[in-house]
């Protein structure tokens, strides 16, 4: 049992469970307004520089949850596309693309803002938005707009 599943973290697929996902075969797009747009493989995520942030997942829903989130955080991966100084904001669309949000660059930036793939030490499962995460939800892709 995880530990997200053991502090009672709902599960919210808005688009249906994608199922077992496996990560050697999958990958996340960042492009848009950048001078290099990349495809990051799994491999490419873990050989980057691992942030660890203690930090709080708050819900509208009025669940939250605390603990240890590591991932690669989405400052190094706006810096390894070479976005733009004009963006503005940053839309993630989920793994089928029928989900999306977006956030302002500033917070984007801030150190604890991450592309997530573990909590308190464990890989995050497909139930929580596995292999990565960012709002704890699978990303297809991360686009930068001015």
């Amino acid at each position: 049992m995880s530990r997200l599943t053991e502090l009672r973290t709902p599960i919210f697929w808005a688009e249906g469970h994608p199922g077992r996902l496996d990560r050697e075969s999958w990958a996340i797009e960042v492009s848009g307004f950048c001078n290099n747009p990349k495809t990051f493989t799994w491999q490419d995520l873990i050989n980057m520089p691992k942030t660890v942030a203690d930090a709080r997942l708050t819900s509208v829903t009025r669940f939250s949850v605390r603990g240890l989130w590591g991932g690669v955080t989405i400052a190094d991966l706006m810096d390894a596309v070479e976005a733009d100084s004009g963006v503005k904001y940053l839309r993630f669309w989920s793994y089928r693309e029928i989900y999306d949000t977006a956030i302002p660059v500033d917070i984007a930036r801030r150190e604890k803002t991450l592309l997530a793939y573990e909590f308190d030490g464990e890989h995050l499962e497909e139930d929580y938005g596995a292999p990565c995460g960012a709002s704890v939800r699978t990303c297809g892709g991360i686009r930068t707009y001015p």
